[in-house]
């Protein structure tokens, strides 16, 4: 079982993030622009324990580099399906990461 478990959304640069620390209860959010393969890497270099570590990513552009970056560093890399959420030309932004999210923690 993973101490740290959260979602990463990707955007088409920016990648939010929530994470949970499972051990202290703390919370981080925020969005990092992890254009470069190694901009991405020294993001994930922060956690101290990577196989205690376990995110999803929201299944859309750039899904499979951000897994992939994710099994690199040695955690845990689960997709979410965007596709749960309902589509809509009338949908905002907002609501759409809100599905994903909630789908990305449903995995977790």
């Amino acid at each position: 079982m993973p101490s740290m478990a959260g979602g990463l959304d990707i955007h088409r640069k920016p990648v939010t993030f929530d994470y949970l620390d499972l051990v202290t209860g703390e919370v981080r959010c925020g969005a990092g622009r992890p254009g470069r393969p190694g901009a991405f890497r020294s993001w994930l270099a922060r956690f101290e324990d990577p196989a205690g570590v376990a995110f999803a990513a929201g299944a859309c552009t750039g899904w499979r580099y951000v897994t992939e970056e994710l099994q690199r560093a040695g955690m845990e890399a689960h997709p979410a399906l965007v596709a749960h959420a309902p589509t809509s030309a009338a949908m905002t932004q907002p609501t759409e990461n809100v599905a994903c999210k909630a789908d990305i923690m449903r995995r977790l």
